[in-house]
């Protein structure tokens, strides 16, 4: 997780508050983070729930809420 994504992300760059989460299927851009603090929670697991956007070109997650699943 962090604002430097992959250049396999598609980062659109909307602000650079912003940021990337990774898993074993990929990454996605999340606009918001829910909360979450790229440096402490690096590494743990959370639930998103937020609305699937699009920005040139690019989809990413409006985060709504994210909650740790462990």
């Amino acid at each position: 997780m962090g604002w430097n994504c992959s250049a396999e992300c598609n980062n659109p760059g909307i602000t650079r508050s912003d940021s990337c989460i990774v898993d074993s299927t990929g990454c996605i851009y999340l606009r918001g983070t829910g909360g979450l603090n790229p440096l402490i929670d690096r590494g743990k697991e959370f639930l998103f729930k937020g609305v699937v956007k699009k920005f040139n070109n690019t989809c990413y997650l409006k985060v709504v809420k994210a909650d740790e699943i462990r």
